[in-house]
């Protein structure tokens, strides 16, 4: 497995001498191989190694187990070692996501929040690559998601990417290095378990060598990628004007050529994930020659003047900021605006906080701990950059990409209110409070801010 990742490194250019690298640690096989990899090579290319584990809340005991486990590895090597503890599932009810794409984005955000400049190593293996293939393959996915997993994407390595499981599994056994078996794995709940215990052998049954034939795939597939990924940006130059984009250079373009760039504006204008479905949609616009259609998020293409547009909603709202100065509660201060009725209150005794608390525990995303608002309240139309850092997050983000991620439709979120104080956004609709003035445990007095009337703990 050794010479197998030195091999990736070199090619794919993964490490530099000195570079900061944070190893994500689940606790399994192939992180912790990983974790021990990195540490065996720290001193030639003089890491600056660090580990990172995410209890995603979902296991109990167990998770508790898988970050004990990493924690004193991390302690008997000498490695700074991070850790999250995340409600994976209530956030992702909150947000209406799967477990499992929940689970990554909270995963990736935190790695990517504990240093900006660092290298992220993550443990995926050829392994994981064959499954991602097969399940995208199945579910009719186009080129860009049968290449795989790359060994690099942004600050994202993967060094073991070009290294089978069995063999990361022999390298734990010759340096006797202790992992967990995660019970889920076992379970066919999952799509990727099933890819795994059913799919792969039987392909295995057919070509002994399956993981060489994958190998050799996965290579031809990303060399054509890089290569339309290249065209697609020439391209972009040809159709991208200041008023839109042209609708007769986009009908100039080949057809596979034509989606790809489709897929990369639909993205830029807001559509959170561009289905081959959208695409249609808006191929069959270009060759109307006008007209307009709604696609994912919410996001309105339109076609006029021979210019493709993508009109917001939000566009329409005028800017507005209001002083906030809340009464205490039960009284409440009142701002009629975004289609909603905004009630503002402050709580000063912590025992009627624990009595809403527990009438309204539906209003606990909308509690501020007052001690920690700067200054002033301002209550504001959303303004270019603004950013929010939601609690259990991890990191801050713009609300653009706050109303990606949530699929909001651009018609939802024009004249969205702000709350800020001198330091910027405490609360927004949809995202709650800033992670900055959550209530904590010490939390004396609380803003208590209600949406479509008044909050009673009558």
């Amino acid at each position: 497995m050794k010479s197998k990742a030195l091999e990736t490194i070199q090619r794919c250019h993964l490490l530099m001498p000195g570079t900061a690298v944070i190893a994500a640690v689940s606790g399994g096989a192939d992180s912790m191989a990983l974790l021990f990899f990195l540490h065996e090579i720290q001193a030639e290319y003089r890491l600056k190694l660090s580990a990172a584990h995410i209890n995603h809340g979902l296991r109990g005991a167990e998770a508790d187990r898988d970050e004990a486990l990493v924690r004193a590895t991390c302690a008997r090597l000498g490695v700074p070692f991070f850790v999250l503890h995340a409600d994976v599932a209530g956030e992702a009810k909150r947000s209406g996501e799967g477990i499992e794409a929940c689970g990554r984005r909270i995963r990736y955000a935190y790695l990517e929040s504990l240093d900006d400049q660092a290298l992220i190593a993550t443990a995926h293996t050829l392994d994981d690559q064959l499954e991602t293939f097969l399940m995208h393959f199945a579910r009719g996915a186009g080129l860009h998601g049968l290449c795989g997993i790359l060994a690099r994407r942004g600050r994202i390595i993967r060094p073991l990417i070009d290294c089978t499981r069995e063999q990361v599994e022999a390298y734990c056994r010759e340096r006797q290095i202790p992992y967990i078996i995660d019970s889920t794995n076992l379970s066919r709940e999952y799509t990727r378990n099933r890819v795994r215990m059913d799919l792969v052998p039987a392909l295995r049954a057919l070509n002994p060598q399956l993981h060489e034939a994958a190998r050799r795939c996965f290579s031809a597939l990303q060399a054509d990628e890089s290569l339309l990924e290249e065209l697609t940006s020439d391209a972009m130059r040809s159709v991208q004007t200041p008023s839109g984009y042209d609708a007769a250079a986009f009908l100039c373009l080949p057809k596979a050529l034509r989606a790809r760039l489709l897929e990369t504006v639909l993205r830029r204008e807001g559509c959170p994930e561009p289905s081959s479905l959208h695409i249609h949609q808006v191929e069959a616009l270009l060759e109307q020659g006008s007209g307009q259609v709604q696609v994912g998020g919410g996001l309105l293409v339109r076609l006029r003047r021979g210019m493709l547009e993508f009109p917001q909603a939000g566009h329409q709202h005028g800017a507005f900021s209001l002083s906030v100065s809340p009464p205490q509660w039960p009284e409440q201060q009142f701002f009629e605006m975004w289609e909603e009725k905004l009630g503002v209150s402050l709580v000063v005794h912590k025992k009627d906080f624990i009595k809403i608390q527990k009438i309204h525990k539906h209003q606990l995303a909308n509690c501020l701990d007052y001690d920690k608002i700067h200054d002033n309240l301002i209550l504001r139309s959303r303004g270019p950059g603004d950013r929010l850092r939601p609690i259990g997050r991890g990191c801050s983000k713009t609300f653009k990409n706050l109303f990606q991620e949530m699929g909001i439709p651009p018609e939802k979120r024009g004249g969205m209110p702000v709350l800020c104080d001198t330091e910027g956004p405490v609360w927004a609709p949809f995202f709650g409070a800033d992670e900055r003035v959550a209530v904590r445990a010490e939390s004396v007095r609380f803003l208590l801010i209600t949406i479509g009337g008044k909050c009673n703990a009558e």
